[in-house]
């Protein structure tokens, strides 16, 4: 039977279609709401479906680190015919066959101008280059269609032109050191409030999961729960604080950025004085000048300056 639609379009199909994820079935707090065409390739490489008991795919760490890590294929413990299949073998096979024929090794994504730069204003997916288009689209919407999110689709002639002229204006602008602190400083201390809410909001999660924890390792050790629970609720939590924890790092070395942004603003009109005559965006330029760039959906841009100037392109 040819496999006619790669993982990414059954993913897609499956999301479509508004079917559960096996993490939201399992009834998982961090279930993701959408299919990944990398749990469609586990899924359809899984040889439980033909009546096999597969065991060891995953394995901990260490006694100290309970991250499990993939273990090869050729190293799993598999059992034949322990229970009923729902598929045959044949079929499980050709599957096999043909993913393999279909594989090749891709070559090293090529780096675009505003990658890692542009994101979308609605979700805060990262924007990916699509060369058909000249242009960038929403990831979250290419990988998981309009159930996801919009296309955000945007030119990348366009973004030029937009940051070009939002850079000439602020040249302007900025002439009047005075009048361009006014401007800035509300934008400043709302942005910053805004970082310390984040904080405080991710910091009491962690707290809160950590006591989660506590309260597993007791209901472990009065024989309430099996290890097997205990383990896979503890990756759980530590999985999420791992990700707080990241993202509040980052909201204070953006925070950092801001409360230095007074002293910073000062120094802005003699560089930016420096840079009336420019036309046209290079990688140093937009890195040395540009934080992030949030794409709305009618392609307005929102630009995050690094001197902690954000302004909206109309």
């Amino acid at each position: 039977m040819p496999l006619t639609v790669g993982c990414e379009s059954i993913a897609r199909k499956l999301d479509e279609g508004g079917y559960p994820t096996p993490a939201s079935i399992a009834g998982k707090k961090n279930a993701g709401q959408f299919w990944h065409g990398s749990s469609i390739k586990t899924i359809l490489k899984n040889p439980h479906y033909i009546g096999d008991l597969v065991q060891g795919r995953t394995r901990v760490r260490s006694v100290v680190d309970k991250t499990r890590d993939e273990v090869a294929e050729e190293n799993w413990i598999v059992i034949k015919n322990t229970h009923e299949p729902i598929i045959s073998k044949e079929e499980f096979e050709s599957v096999q066959n043909i993913m393999k024929s279909r594989y090749t090794k891709r070559p090293k994504a090529k780096i675009h101008l505003f990658t890692n730069v542009i994101y979308c204003e609605d979700c805060g997916t990262g924007l990916w280059f699509l060369k058909n288009r000249n242009g960038y689209v929403c990831g979250r919407f290419k990988k998981h269609g309009v159930n996801a999110c919009s296309s955000h689709s945007v030119k990348e002639q366009y973004i030029k032109e937009k940051v070009l002229d939002d850079l000439k204006n602020l040249i302007s602008a900025s002439v009047d050191e005075k009048d361009l602190l006014k401007k800035v400083q509300p934008q400043i201390k709302k942005q910053e409030q805004t970082f310390y809410k984040g904080i405080e909001i991710r910091e009491n999660k962690i707290a809160e999961l950590k006591k989660k924890n506590k309260k597993f390792l007791k209901l472990l050790a009065n024989e309430v729960i099996e290890k097997v629970d205990y383990d896979e609720a503890i990756n759980e939590n530590r999985n999420v604080i791992k990700k707080l924890q990241s993202e509040i790092l980052e909201k204070k070395d953006m925070l950092k950025r801001y409360t230095k942004s007074t002293e910073m603003v000062q120094k802005v009109p003699n560089e930016l004085k420096k840079l009336i005559n420019i036309n046209d965006i290079t990688p140093e330029l937009l890195h040395k000048l540009i934080h992030k760039i949030e794409v709305k959906e009618n392609k307005d841009l929102i630009i995050h300056y690094r001197f902690s100037n954000p302004f909206m392109v109309n």
